[in-house]
């Protein structure tokens, strides 16, 4: 199996196991950009609960995500 592959179906078990997931920079807590704290700031108004997965902690997502979507 490739890199490329495995990567993709770990995002697709993340997505499977969560309603709602946001991919973003840094964590729920701590937002590492404008872009992820406005998100979470959204989020936080809409939903109590939802999955984060910090890009920054595992480069293959961070790319992986790309191709992705």
């Amino acid at each position: 199996m490739s890199e490329s592959t495995d990567v993709r179906l770990r995002i697709e078990a993340i997505l499977a196991d969560h309603p709602v997931v946001l991919f973003m920079k840094g964590t729920r807590d701590a937002p590492s950009c404008g872009f992820s704290a406005a998100t979470v700031g959204a989020l936080n108004d809409l939903l109590e609960n939802y999955h984060t997965v910090n890009v920054l902690a595992d480069e293959a997502i961070r790319q992986g995500i790309k191709e992705f979507g």
